[in-house]
């Protein structure tokens, strides 16, 4: 029929977007992961301060402080412990005035490259934080060495200077017969020629001649 109108059909709902429904998901994941609220604070702001474990806690180093340099053997401690042990030595197995001390020339020979070798590794460099107590072990340890020696050697000489005990006669009773003489052994002495004590020269005075 040319006049038949047709029924009014309602248009369907358009269908929701997508992008629409995942924005206050995706707004709402992006500010829990960033931890802020809407008014800009932190929702999220870690332990409380704690007073006693940050009283304990080292001091941070300051920019500007400067730490000291690291401690390392000075050459007048090794010259140092260079001589004790030369005195100990002459001490203990010294026969010479001076064998087994150090000279001067001995030191300025063998002190420079000592302080550079014990600079040079790191376990050598680490012992010169203890070189006052090293170096007073050693001053001890000499003294004593020498005290010891020069003790044993006087001890020595004064036995050398003792007088030897005489022997006691033997005991003899008091009532006792002497001893009879031991006889000579030999032939028996010869007495000497007699000789007249006359003077010369008042012999020929007295002359029978002279007298006349």
């Amino acid at each position: 029929m040319p006049n038949e109108k047709r029924p009014a059909t309602s248009r369907p709902p358009a269908p929701p977007n997508p992008s629409d429904e995942s924005e206050p998901a995706s707004s709402a994941a992006s500010s829990a992961a960033s931890g802020t609220s809407s008014d800009g604070f932190i929702d999220n702001g870690g332990p409380a301060f704690d007073p006693e474990a940050a009283a304990g806690a080292p001091p941070a180093i300051k920019p500007d402080e400067v730490l000291p340099p690291e401690q390392e053997w000075e050459l007048a401690t090794i010259e140092s412990l260079l001589s004790i042990k030369g005195r100990a030595l002459h001490a203990m197995i010294g026969v010479a005035e001076e064998d087994w001390k150090y000279t001067q020339l001995d030191l300025e020979a063998i002190g420079p490259p000592a302080q550079r070798i014990l600079n040079r590794y790191d376990a050598t460099r680490a012992l010169a934080a203890h070189a006052d107590p090293l170096v007073l072990a050693a001053a001890f340890g000499a003294y004593v060495v020498r005290s010891a020696e020069e003790r044993a050697s006087v001890l020595r000489a004064m036995a050398q200077d003792e007088p030897v005990p005489i022997e006691p006669l033997p005991e003899q009773p008091i009532n006792a017969a002497p001893a009879a003489p031991v006889p000579p052994t030999g032939p028996p002495p010869v007495a000497p020629p007699l000789q007249a004590d006359i003077d010369v020269a008042e012999a020929e005075w007295s002359t029978p001649s002279q007298a006349r």
